[in-house]
């Protein structure tokens, strides 16, 4: 829409919607809206790193001619002319706001302001901060350092490096309640998946992340897509506790048992999570398999090209290690809240009490060979060498009835250790093995049976750590072990056994939420000792995510449970900058005065179609979260992708809130207090 505005000296002054003025000499017929569609906010700049935005036009006659209205460019930055574009590198950091004219080949011309922060540290090829070193020097690969009281990630360029991460950078093919499949519009919006990931890695150093964590496409890492020009960081991934189960592609030599899978459902009736058999070695050929064979692409993301990028390899992620997850030390809270969620069970009960013996699992649709399994006879041999082979001094100990700590009858039915199932006989008036509620906390256990179950559970996460340590070792040698993704929960560590054994076999603990998505808890300090005391002298890194489901495209749904959560993305955005990152950030342990958090991982890049909620970064139109671009109005990113409405998906139903400002500033906030850290 067009509004004159008043004649002065042969000009007629018009208003384009949202652009500032118009002209065209007195008399000339209009007939097009000129209209700059490039959303205000242009990219991050960084301190000697090359630089590009796009401008766009519509509505007028092409072709365009750009200026500089007024204002000026961050230093280093020049705009052409035609086409409408800014390159160059800055050699300033700040934040700069100018106003930007494009005449088209009528004569009329537009303006609009725009703004631009460039960040004033220069950064190495990997994101490293050239102005604080690492004193080891360069390396081949990411290492870790400790200077003065804290713990860095360093570059192979021997700088220092905050992880800003981001998990599952990928879209899916699911159709959500507006009915767009993310991976059709996608492939609408963009050329082709190459496209796609330089675009998506891209934003994501816009907005100051740095590397692509867990659960992403191969199309954003450098190892698997030749034509990726726009490199980042990675954390490798293998996840053996959940393939292995299948033995899948045949990396192994037969698929591994869950030991929970034989648990009696009238014992437990829990979330039954995978517990796999790490006693067995059909597991660690598993792993050793899927570590030569790089199974995540054809590159490899350890033994390819651009493996340097690689910032280390987790392997396995809570979800697939039951019994790693959050402990008995500290209560759940959630937005304040005590949450009532339980605790894991204890492994030490899971192998007292599984079936010793599986000949298949209907669930996964596998038999074994091999029917044994090798936890619960670990267990019984434990037990018997504590005990010297005698099963009275067991029984004495725990107040217990078995005859043999082998099998006297057969599973459930008869009188041995191995016999166990945890249904409590009849004909026993006095039942020793936990139960219910009491699978967790072992509550009715004599003092000595629960010291000899936890003394299980760290032998039992010894071996598992250990284990995938030397097989790093042995196939893939000099990167950093970043231990198993997030373990722990709800801002809550795992038991002290878990983060023994991590502590000992890990370059770096890997945590969920430790600090400080524990909101308004009273403990966080008392969270951080907790894991320090029993996690070592080790640096770590964080999983942290949340939501603001009612400003946000999952707004028909509320807020999910057991997360924290918010109203408004400027409330979600305030939390990262204002707690979330310098709680990370300035968290040390009371003893040592050792601060751990090296870094964090976001969880994800868009939101969730599965779980209704706004995980996000990016909604499920690709519109990011950063007050202009997810609107029912169409514009372009100042890369020329569309934003708003993309053709054939339609528009945005409505206008959602800034979060990526105040994450880009969190995240440049970490970054310039590494540099200045003592």
């Amino acid at each position: 829409m067009r509004k004159a505005l008043g004649i002065l000296a042969g000009i007629i002054l018009l208003y384009v919607t949202g652009s500032g003025p118009t002209t065209a000499a007195l008399g000339q017929t209009i007939t097009s809206n000129l209209y700059i569609d490039t959303t205000n906010t242009l990219p991050l700049g960084y301190h000697t790193s090359p630089y590009t935005a796009k401008l766009t036009a519509t509505g007028g006659k092409s072709p365009y001619t750009w200026s500089v209205k007024s204002g000026k460019l961050p230093p280093g930055l020049t705009l052409a002319s035609s086409p409408g574009q800014i390159s160059g590198a800055p050699t300033q950091g700040g934040t700069y706001s100018f106003w930007l004219a494009a005449k088209d080949a009528r004569g009329q011309q537009v303006s609009k302001s725009f703004s631009a922060q460039t960040f004033e540290q220069p950064l190495d090829q990997y994101g490293g901060l050239v102005n604080k070193a690492c004193t080891d020097g360069t390396k081949p690969h990411f290492y870790t350092q400790k200077m003065n009281k804290r713990w860095y990630l360093c570059t192979p360029a021997g700088n220092a490096f905050w992880m800003n991460g981001v998990f599952d950078v990928v879209t899916d093919s699911g159709t959500d309640y507006q009915g767009v499949n993310a991976n059709l519009l996608a492939g609408a919006k963009y050329p082709n998946s190459t496209i796609w990931g330089n675009h998506t890695n891209r934003r994501l150093l816009s907005w100051g992340f740095n590397t692509i964590a867990p659960f992403s496409a191969n199309y954003v890492l450098a190892p698997f897509t030749s034509g990726l020009t726009v490199v980042m960081p990675y954390i490798a991934f293998a996840r053996p506790s959940m393939y292995a189960l299948y033995n899948s592609h045949g990396y192994g030599t037969a698929p591994v048992k869950d030991i929970l899978y034989g648990v009696k459902s009238s014992v437990y009736s829990g979330y039954r999570q995978v517990v796999c058999d790490y006693w067995d070695q059909n597991f660690w050929n598993y792993l050793s398999g899927e570590l030569q064979h790089d199974t995540y692409g054809p590159y490899g993301q350890l033994h390819g090209p651009h493996n340097d990028y690689a910032v280390g390899i987790e392997v396995d992620q809570e979800d697939e290690l039951g019994g790693f997850g959050a402990g008995m030390d500290f209560p759940i809270v959630v937005n304040g809240v005590a949450s009532g969620i339980q605790s894991q069970f204890h492994i030490g009960w899971v192998a007292l009490v599984t079936a010793p013996t599986q000949s298949s699992n209907t669930s996964r649709g596998v038999t074994y060979t091999d029917t044994t399994v090798y936890t619960k006879l670990q267990l019984s041999s434990y037990l018997s060498t504590k005990y010297g082979g005698s099963i009275p001094a067991l029984n004495s100990a725990w107040g217990s009835k078995y005859s043999t700590f082998g099998s006297n009858g057969g599973f459930g039915v008869g009188s041995g250790l191995l016999d166990e199932d945890g249904t409590c006989p009849a004909k026993i008036t006095t039942c020793w093995v936990p139960s219910g509620a009491n699978i967790g906390t072992l509550a009715g256990a004599t003092a000595t049976m629960k010291s000899d179950l936890d003394g299980f559970l760290l032998l039992h996460a010894q071996h598992y750590f250990s284990s995938v340590r030397a097989t790093l070792n042995s196939v893939a040698p000099g990167f950093l072990y970043l231990g198993a993704d997030s373990v722990g929960g709800w801002g809550t560590p795992p038991r002290r056994q878990i983060l023994q054994a991590e502590g000992q076999y890990v370059d770096v603990i890997g945590l969920s939420a430790v600090p400080p998505t524990c909101l308004n808890c009273t403990d966080i300090q008392q969270r951080i000792d907790f894991t320090a005391q029993y996690g070592g002298d080790k640096p770590w890194n964080n999983w942290e995510g949340y939501t603001a489901n009612p400003d946000s495209y999952m707004s028909p749904y509320a807020n999910p449970r057991n997360v924290i959560s918010f109203s408004t993305q400027a409330a979600r955005g305030q939390y990262w900058q204002q707690h979330m990152i310098p709680d990370m950030f300035n968290a040390k342990d009371t003893a040592t005065g050792t601060y751990h958090v090296v870094g964090f991982k976001w969880w994800g890049w868009s939101d969730s179609r599965a779980e209704s909620a706004n995980w996000g970064l990016v909604d499920r139109r690709d519109n990011p979260y950063d007050g202009v671009s997810a609107t029912p109005a169409q514009g372009n990113d100042a890369w020329g992708y569309p934003t708003g409405c993309v053709t054939g998906f339609g528009c945005e139903v409505k206008s959602y809130g800034d979060f990526l400002s105040y994450v880009r500033a969190g995240n440049l906030w970490a970054l310039r207090s590494l540099v200045t850290a003592p």
